[in-house]
């Protein structure tokens, strides 16, 4: 159970500081364009953008089970979550392309030395996180890691009267973007060069799946949360307030015409707190009906969505580990309801296979192990049609 000493490292109120207000109209053609002016509608209406619930998520990981996929919020009552709800939360950040699978080592380039020197002498004011960068040596590789700070410091004070500083400026937010609040670390201090290489190609960029990657790194973190939740905590707990409205907090005031409905849920609503013994009985207190089945995934088999063995089965397409419950014909069946929906030419073709072949196809898949996760599956499968 959570204590006062859990905390969970990610924050919505990392886009405070970062010179959003002035400099928005550098992401108009970004997927991440609706959340980052959410982002600033509400800052601008005087918002206080939410804390994170420490106490919630922690309480939550830690009753997640990985064979399963699945948080329980008690005995009796569960819920597991896509990627396309990962997205939608997000403001509908990119849900297809390529999952980050690793983080390679990486160099900030010379121009952010360079910003950094120039304005280095500006004030910053009272932050709580370290103001010197940081040297790093790896197999006698020597690296400068850059604070927090210093990056904020860096967007806060870009004058951008350049294509190529609106470039530079955009590629350093949108690190400080995936390194706090998409695949965040335990280093709260630092933004890491490494998710640099994961955004300097900015067409590469966007068309990453960042949906799934940040859903990975949810899954990831709640296996190894302890006192510590290391994940996309409020992405989590966006997620969760979607679909279990008994527990949903207020909405934020917007100060506009934009209604908080109409915002990301990730900023949709106001903070919430909860002692240890509050939410044990708030938790009790819900049902398995009570949980909102996805709304993305309501195509289910037959009339109930929950099927005879609980697997919400068009959810597990999109979940990172595969659901070992599910038959090769039920995951068949979901691969062509999904290709006859993609066209009329596709749909003609799917009528031409030989179902026997492409299912014997399909369980010598599955026998050999060799997908870590539905999604590599699906994809290789797609391949093959």
């Amino acid at each position: 159970m959570a204590n006062k000493k859990t905390k969970c490292v990610c924050n919505v109120q990392i886009f405070k500081g970062i010179g959003l207000e002035e400099n928005i109209s550098v992401f108009a053609s970004s997927n991440f364009y609706p959340l980052l002016a959410a982002s600033v509608d509400l800052m601008k209406a005087g918002q206080k953008l939410r804390e994170i619930s420490n106490t919630l998520v922690l309480h939550l990981c830690k009753n997640y089970f990985e064979e399963e996929n699945k948080f329980y919020i008690n005995d009796r009552t569960s819920i597991s979550f896509c990627a396309r709800e990962v997205s939608e939360v997000l403001g509908g950040i990119t849900c297809t392309g390529a999952v980050v699978s690793e983080v390679k080592d990486n160099k900030f380039p010379e121009y952010v030395e360079n910003l950094k020197k120039l304005y280095s002498t500006e004030v910053i004011g009272k932050e709580k996180t370290s103001n010197e960068d940081r040297t790093t040596t790896n197999f006698g590789k020597t690296k400068r890691e850059l604070s927090n700070k210093s990056l904020k410091n860096i967007l806060r004070s870009m004058v951008l009267d350049t294509e190529e500083k609106k470039i530079q400026y955009k590629t350093l937010l949108l690190c400080y973007v995936v390194d706090k609040l998409l695949m965040p670390s335990s280093d709260t201090s630092f933004v890491r060069s490494s998710i640099f290489g994961l955004v300097q190609d900015l067409e590469k960029f966007e068309n990453t799946n960042w949906a799934q990657t940040a859903l990975n790194a949810i899954c990831e973190a709640a296996v190894k949360a302890k006192l510590t939740y290391s994940g996309p905590g409020p992405v989590l707990e966006a997620m969760l307030y979607e679909r279990v409205e008994k527990l949903r907090p207020k909405l934020v005031k917007t100060g506009s015409r934009k209604e908080a409905k109409d915002l990301p849920a990730v900023l949709r609503y106001k903070g919430a707190r909860f002692t240890d013994t509050s939410l044990v009985e708030k938790f009790e207190s819900l049902t398995q009906t009570d949980v909102k089945i996805c709304p993305h995934c309501e195509r289910m088999s037959g009339d109930d969505e929950r099927n005879s063995v609980g697997v919400d089965l068009a959810h597990a397409q999109f979940t990172p580990f595969f659901c070992q419950e599910m038959t090769a014909d039920t995951l068949l069946s979901l691969l062509i309801e999904d290709a006859k929906n993609t066209s009329e030419e596709l749909r003609v073709y799917m009528e031409s296979l030989d179902k026997e072949e492409l299912l014997e196809s399909l369980k010598k898949k599955l026998t050999g192990n060799q997908f870590s996760s539905n999604w590599e599956l699906f994809q290789s499968i797609y391949c093959d049609l």
